[in-house]
């Protein structure tokens, strides 16, 4: 079991910041704390993540997940897929701050669901679900809708960027992807990549780049 008593005096001024640079209620303080136990306790048994340290797991995982609600592309009422969760980032730090949306932790690795699902009921987030399709069956039977697909080092951005070729039911959702900073779009990418949002972690610049495929015009329903 993971011993935090050690580091509970240094812990707190650490979640302090986190709660107020994050905005970060005090009901949703205390999700992330138990996230954050979970996900630990749970890595001494299986290979969540290599940042184990509270400090790394605030900026690198915490707050890089929530860069994307900086970005104002996430509106209430959405649906938003985080594609190959793994340990949950970004879909559950996201998912915390925003239950006004609906989440789907999409990941197929077995020992990474059973964690994602412990999570999901320990936290009783009822506006998350967690998928076990992979990537190409989810696009292909389009089992639910989906209004901005996430992928943070998960897939390759030509494999993402196939929500955007012929009869996928996709074609009209955002992508974002967590790219390097030495990044750049291939020939598959480039009709689709619009534009890129910097940020700045721990004097480290991150980026996210997002892909739209402008040309496509949504069917209007019979009718209207």
């Amino acid at each position: 079991m993971h011993n935090t008593s050690i580091q509970t005096t240094s812990a707190e001024p650490l979640w302090t910041a986190f709660a107020a640079d994050q905005q970060v209620s005090p009901e949703q303080l205390a999700l992330f704390k138990q996230y954050y136990e979970m996900l630990m306790d749970w890595n001494e048994r299986m290979n969540l993540t290599a940042i184990t340290e509270l400090e790394g797991v605030l900026y690198d995982h915490f707050r890089d997940a929530l860069s994307v609600l900086a970005t104002g592309s996430i509106k209430s009422s959405m649906t938003i897929c985080d594609v190959g969760s793994g340990c949950g980032v970004p879909g559950i730090p996201i998912a915390i701050m925003r239950p006004d949306i609906r989440v789907v932790l999409l990941e197929v690795n077995q020992k990474k669901l059973s964690f994602l699902r412990a999570v999901v009921a320990a936290l009783n987030l009822s506006h998350v679900l967690v998928c076990d399709m992979d990537w190409l069956m989810f696009i292909h039977q389009a089992p639910m809708q989906v209004d901005v697909f996430c992928a943070r080092a998960s897939l390759k951005p030509e494999d993402l960027v196939r929500i955007f070729h012929g009869p996928c039911a996709y074609r009209s959702s955002l992508l974002i992807y967590w790219a390097s900073k030495l990044w750049m779009p291939g020939e598959k990418e480039k009709p689709f990549y619009t534009i890129d949002n910097w940020y700045t972690l721990r004097d480290k610049e991150r980026r996210l780049a997002f892909f739209k495929d402008l040309t496509y015009k949504k069917r209007a329903p019979r009718g209207s």
